[in-house]
């Protein structure tokens, strides 16, 4: 009989030997499914290979590497490319709308062969679900590594993850993402951190989409993802919905055989966590899912903290009282609501030290004219939002993380006269093999990044006094071994609304 999908628990509160945690039995099937051949739908290779492979798998030291006892990860991986299976992996979608409910759709799927898995295994428990790991409302002790990843005595264990990983200095920046309520906007900005962030900080096969589906620690850290958008969604006022006739497709295993071979999850079925229905492509029901997650210490204050950011919004009076000025025809109003203030003159190249790159404002007159006529057709009462916009990211070698600092420089100096640090970014998923990155369609990278509120107003007003600003990107890690990531451009973008 197979196990029951019960409450994702948080692993913080789990002991890896104690028998009752979900904890243990996700080491345990962990194990029992790296026995199995790769071109198995219940294997560690193959759910790895889903999210995404290496086009060397062959010459990847994540893909050919062992476990503790000396097992391979991934079962007879010679025969990979030869299996006629290439149709059910490497479709993960990052820098991409489809980024949150195919995650859903991919942990639900991956759940279900664990389930399937553990339903084998002695004294296998009645019920089970995949544990998340909170590094964002449990406090201190969920800020690092949880222990049973950090050592060399079990199954989850992973080669090369950077054990010394803190997550406090993403807590806030993670507020700023949960704030806006538009989905789009706020797929983009959790995407970049934690998602991002928390990949790249750890180093080792999660610093690459291409081998993060093989460390155990990468489904633990998307439960999380996944558990953070559905706070979102319960606090928020709009309707999330995904318009999308794409699916989630996948070999549907139940009782341990393949029940169905074009099961799909339609990603308009997973704006929700509950009565999420798996069919086959021609809509006969197969099963329906539903599930919920353990309440944590601090998820009220996250969310307390989101909310105020909601109400913080700085009033346009801070910007927009211009005299004088009449307005330029060539502004269009469909595009009065969205403004870049300054942009980047030159292309930006950063990897192991801190780059610094002068921003040229949008001369003040134009300014002046844009926001007069913004406020005589639009007549916003906030602003929205203030974005540093990073554009046409490829990173040649591993990606990593940078503080993202804007500063306001002193007259005919370099002197810093105001210093607003903004938040990290992470340019995971930029790599470049054979001519193209990880992402959706192999195009550059895209990070929006959300200045805080309190500082909006104030980078606002230096602008239109023509002040000298400057975007510095500085590197997360000094000791970390970062490929260049080039830049196309960096702008400073201004949303109001009504």
């Amino acid at each position: 009989m197979t196990v029951k999908r019960t409450q994702r628990k948080n692993l913080l509160n789990q002991n890896l030997n104690d028998q009752s945690s979900d904890l243990y039995w996700y080491n345990e099937a962990s194990k029992a499914m790296r026995n199995k051949d790769v071109n198995d739908p219940t294997s560690w290779g193959w759910w790895a290979a889903v999210h995404q492979y290496a086009s060397n798998v062959s010459q990847n030291q994540y893909w050919t590497s062992t476990d503790v006892d000396g097992q391979d990860w991934v079962t007879n991986l010679d025969n990979m490319d030869k299996s006629g299976n290439a149709q059910w992996w490497a479709h993960c979608p990052h820098g991409d709308p489809k980024f949150l409910p195919w995650h859903r759709a991919y942990i639900l799927a991956f759940e279900n062969a664990l389930l399937q898995v553990i339903s084998t295994l002695p004294n296998a428990p009645a019920q089970w679900a995949m544990p998340f790991w909170d590094y964002t409302t449990s406090g201190a002790e969920g800020f690092s590594l949880p222990p049973a990843f950090k050592v060399n005595n079990n199954s989850l264990y992973f080669l090369n993850r950077y054990l010394p990983f803190n997550a406090e200095q993403y807590y806030s920046d993670t507020v700023t993402s949960t704030v806006d309520e538009n989905f789009e906007q706020y797929r983009a900005a959790i995407e970049n951190i934690p998602h991002n962030v928390v990949h790249t900080g750890l180093r080792g096969a999660m610093q690459s989409i291409r081998t993060a589906g093989l460390d155990p620690i990468f489904y633990t850290h998307h439960c999380q993802i996944d558990r953070l958008w559905a706070i979102w969604s319960s606090i928020s006022t709009t309707t999330t919905t995904y318009n999308s006739d794409g699916y989630f497709k996948w070999l549907y295993v139940e009782d341990g055989i393949v029940k169905a071979k074009d099961a799909k999850i339609a990603f308009n079925d997973c704006m929700s966590t509950t009565d999420i229905p798996v069919t086959d492509l021609s809509g006969n029901l197969l099963d329906t899912l539903s599930y919920d997650y353990e309440t944590a210490p601090f998820e009220q204050q996250f969310i307390n903290s989101v909310l105020a950011q909601r109400t913080m919004k700085a009033p346009m009076a801070s910007v927009s009282n211009i005299k004088g000025g009449l307005p330029m025809p060539e502004i269009k109003t469909d595009a009065l609501e969205q403004l870049i203030f300054a942009s980047s003159t030159r292309q930006v190249k950063v990897s192991n030290s801190s780059e610094q790159v002068a921003l040229k404002s949008l001369e003040q007159k134009s300014l002046a004219n844009t926001l007069a006529l913004t406020r005589e057709v639009s007549k916003p009462e906030q602003i929205h939002s203030l974005t540093i916009n990073i554009d046409g990211v490829v990173t040649d070698g591993d990606s990593g993380n940078y503080l993202v600092i804007l500063d306001e420089l002193g007259e005919g100096s370099a002197n810093v006269v105001n210093r607003w640090q903004i938040g990290y970014v992470s340019f995971f998923g930029s790599t470049v093999e054979d001519g193209k990155t990880a992402l959706t369609g192999g195009k550059p990278m895209s990070v929006r990044l959300a200045v805080p509120h309190e500082h909006a107003d104030q980078i606002c007003g230096q602008c239109m006094n023509n002040k000298r600003l400057a975007v510095s990107l500085v590197p997360e890690y000094e000791d970390a071994d970062y490929g260049i990531a080039s830049i196309e451009k960096i702008t400073l973008e201004l949303k109001t609304q009504k």
